[in-house]
């Protein structure tokens, strides 16, 4: 039978960079502790955050081009094993999943999770975050788009005068 946990040890013995990425931004992690993970993969993940030693927390919040944590399908799945197995090796309960940065919404994880009906999920963060608080977001990139967004509507508005238009009004 193949030993994964075995040959991961090898690469890692060998070098093999722990942020290494594939063509999406996935880290070996991404893929050792996603939504399709098994006890064999979690082993390996347990070794890439061993042989990361004081690096592991950053290397649990790495996001792939999507914006998507490691933490982030297991949630989004209901995998509330490897969640579990995550918090324990210290990812961040609060951590956002950002498909565009310049967002301002709130795309923490619990909220999805107790959308998706994962309320042991929800549990699990809530357990993990108590005691800690979210760094305020600065308020700049929500600006910035409210402005960017108000500023072509009223582009657009002056566009619809100047054909002989009347501008619609937000409903």
């Amino acid at each position: 039978p193949p030993n994964h946990p075995r040959v991961a040890e090898l690469l890692l013995a060998a070098g093999a960079r722990l942020d290494a990425r594939d063509v999406i931004g996935k880290t070996h992690l991404h893929g050792a502790a996603g939504s399709h993970a098994t006890e064999t993969s979690l082993a390996i993940a347990a070794q890439i955050l061993d042989r990361a030693g004081d690096n592991a927390t950053a290397l649990l919040r790495l996001m792939n081009r999507l914006g998507n944590p490691v933490m982030y399908a297991s949630v989004m799945e209901g995998r509330a094993d490897v969640v579990a197995f995550l918090l324990s090796r210290g990812a961040d309960p609060l951590q956002s999943n950002r498909p565009d940065p310049k967002m301002p919404l709130d795309t923490s994880m619990r909220p999805m999770a107790a959308h998706m009906g994962h309320h042991e999920i929800v549990r699990l963060l809530d357990a993990a975050a108590k005691g800690k608080t979210r760094k305020p977001r600065k308020g700049k990139k929500g600006k910035r788009l409210s402005r960017a967004i108000s500023k072509r509507l009223r582009a657009a508005d002056r566009r619809l005068l100047r054909v002989g238009r009347e501008p619609v009004a937000p409903q």
